[in-house]
């Protein structure tokens, strides 16, 4: 009886396990009907017929079967392929990972090996420290020769633990020295429990260091999420606030997210990039003697970007005004895509005293290499104040046509509320604020999480009014104006949930 056991361990369905018992040909892809099927609206890089895993004479074998984004087996595109246990391989370049799981009848045990010492080993019983006792019978040991069986001792332990065959690898060393010491000499005797109780002691402190450092460092990475969200809370508070005390709460909001992006590891965002890089584009336009980046917009579907309704809005101003629009890959200056349309969220207005629905649809003409993961539902509901996020785009001075190359940074969610401000259901509470650094170029830019699935679109800053004194340099008098200043730190974006039903309607 042959048995394939198929784990989905990236991608929209990660974790998904499908078993198969003697079965000829198994197909993978996003259409209906296939044996393991993906995700439709978010595996994008898999095709609807995929691959296929037929088992023939000599094995089971993998076969790509004509998608559009290749099959990849240890990095290299592949259209054939043996499977071997326990290899992953990819559908798409940056699609899901699976991997594969042969379960074959086993094969009869090999007869015992010529050597007496292997004989002897194979043939006792007991431990394995009695196991070697028996095979060296009454011969004595050397210190060299018991230090040389405490490290045989951790490799074999090591890997009796990975395959299971062995709860502590305590249990096994103790018998093995206990074996050795029982074979030698008195002054060899005390050597070995030396050793023995050094390595103990070096290994267990190493973990217990680890352990602690781990602990703190979760400790006060919680602690400063916790402060950043605090501070954000009360910077939002409509009245009682004078302008040296929000000043003062702006300069700490501040300081906070500078040690908290400290703190950070580099994997999530590194992992970030690597994997939408190819899916972040800067909407340009080129006239009046200048081109120039004005907006971010991120592939969703193969010829659909997704951007702001005020970038859409800026867009058709600098079509009326006679200006060339287009779109630039990140990092690829030369890869440049016509824009066919664009939409806008039909609930969209200019915010003057409340936000909407700023959210929009860039359609190009040509396929897009890669596109981005939205988070589930079920993602958005587990999304909390303190959470980490990361955005995506080109910041004003450095969104560069003839140099894109966009800018990852980093913040954590300081609340979520309807678009009023106000507190209400999961369904209702659409306005995700957060503390990522942003400008004007990255409006439209994608907001994601720590899993690098798209949460909210950014849309914009909060700003308050003040005053600021003037000087007339010619007669030395001096005016308060009032001016708009923007709360550093203190930024919100549409959650993609909103994006998702504009996209149905396409």
């Amino acid at each position: 009886m042959m048995k394939i056991v198929i784990q989905i361990l990236t991608g929209a369905r990660a974790g998904q396990v499908s078993e198969f018992t003697d079965t000829a040909v198994i197909r993978l892809g996003r259409r209906p009907g296939n044996d393991v099927q993906f995700d439709v609206q978010r595996d994008l890089d898999v095709s609807g017929n995929h691959a296929e895993i037929r088992r023939e004479a000599d094995g089971f074998f993998l076969y790509d079967v004509g998608s559009a984004n290749g099959t990849f087996y240890g990095g290299v595109r592949v259209e054939r392929v043996r499977l071997v246990s326990g290899q992953q391989f990819a559908l798409g370049g940056r699609g899901p990972l699976v991997q594969v799981h042969l379960e074959v009848p086993a094969a009869p045990a090999p007869p015992p090996p010529p050597n007496a010492l292997a004989a002897g080993v194979a043939a006792a019983g007991g431990s394995a420290g009695e196991r070697v006792a028996s095979a060296l019978g009454d011969r004595k040991v050397g210190a060299r020769t018991v230090a040389m069986m405490i490290d045989q001792a951790i490799g074999s332990a090591r890997t009796s633990e990975g395959r299971g065959r062995m709860g502590k690898s305590t249990v096994f060393l103790r018998s093995m020295v206990n074996q050795a010491v029982t074979t030698s000499t008195r002054r060899f005797k005390v050597i070995s429990i030396v050793l023995f109780a050094l390595l103990l002691g070096s290994v267990g402190g190493f973990l217990a260091l680890r352990y602690y450092e781990r602990k703190q460092a979760k400790e006060s990475d919680a602690q400063l999420r916790k402060q950043m969200a605090s501070l954000m809370t009360t910077l939002n508070q409509q009245g009682g606030l004078s302008p040296d005390k929000r000043k003062a709460l702006a300069d700490q909001l501040k300081d906070v997210r500078k040690r908290l992006a400290g703190s950070a590891t580099v994997a999530a965002g590194k992992s970030i990039v690597l994997a939408n890089r190819d899916a972040i584009f800067l909407m340009a336009f080129s006239g009046g003697g200048q081109s120039k980046g004005f907006c971010t917009a991120f592939a969703v579907r193969k010829r659909v970007l997704a951007t702001n309704a005020h970038c859409v809005v800026a867009l058709a101003r600098f079509q009326q005004m006679g200006y060339r629009t287009f779109l630039v890959m990140n990092r690829q200056p030369k890869r440049i895509y016509r824009l066919k349309r664009a939409v806008r969220h039909p609930r969209y207005h200019k915010p003057m005293t409340s936000i909407s629905e700023d959210v929009g649809l860039v359609f190009v003409s040509e396929d897009l290499p890669k596109q981005v993961t939205f988070a589930s539902d079920a993602v958005l509901k587990q999304l909390e104040s303190g959470d980490r996020m990361y955005t995506y785009g080109f910041p004003g001075r450095l969104a560069r046509v003839h140099s894109p190359n966009a800018t990852l940074a980093q913040g954590i969610v300081g609340r979520l509320t309807k678009l009023n401000g106000d507190h209400g259901s999961f369904r209702q509470n659409r306005l995700l604020q957060h503390s990522a650094f942003t400008s004007g170029g990255t409006s439209g830019s994608p907001i994601f999480d720590e899993r690098g699935e798209v949460i909210a679109v950014n849309a914009g800053g909060y700003v308050e009014s003040g005053t600021m004194k003037v000087v007339d340099p010619a007669t030395g008098t001096s005016r308060k104006v009032r001016v708009a200043k923007q709360l550093s730190g203190y930024n919100f974006g549409i959650r993609v949930d909103v994006l998702r039903e504009l996209l149905a309607k396409y």
